[in-house]
């Protein structure tokens, strides 16, 4: 019994080394808020694998938009992600619904686990205070209609 417990702890410690993390700092609900280029809801229509590389598929997410709470967002987004092996990718599923919390990176709109995106039915508290925001006739300050929205690319 003991030989197969160190075996074990062998195996662990030694693929340790070859997981991979996504390092993100946390912030308030409104600093994310106003950190996002944009906030919408939208369902995932389209998952494409485009590409294979060291084997980990390259895929292509296609949303179409739903609701939108900030910024300039198409009726129809196309998120890059991988198989949710590693990195800071989300994984999305086909036919489901999400609040995507976007920023802009090379001049697309992109999303990581690094933000708030989530399934819709897991997004109350995000989608009650978002709905205040509303609620009070959110408009970007002059400040922030004449930057250029921060592009933040997730720690890896």
């Amino acid at each position: 019994m003991r030989k197969l417990v160190w075996m074990l702890l062998v195996l662990v410690l030694a693929d340790a080394g070859s997981a991979y993390a996504c390092s993100c700092f946390e912030q308030s609900l409104p600093e994310d808020v106003h950190d996002a280029a944009a906030i919408f809801t939208g369902k995932v229509v389209k998952l494409e694998v485009v590409a294979v590389k060291d084997g980990i598929s390259h895929i292509e997410a296609t949303v179409k938009r739903g609701r939108t709470f900030k910024g300039d967002v198409p009726e129809t987004v196309v998120f890059k992600t991988t198989d949710g092996c590693c990195y800071c990718d989300p994984w999305f599923d086909i036919s489901r619904t999400y609040l995507f919390f976007a920023y802009r990176a090379q001049g697309e709109l992109r999303t990581s686990t690094c933000t708030r995106t989530k399934l819709i039915d897991k997004a109350k508290d995000e989608l009650q205070y978002l709905e205040q925001m509303v609620g009070q006739e959110w408009r970007p300050s002059d400040e922030q209609r004449s930057n250029t929205p921060r592009e933040r690319e997730p720690a890896r």
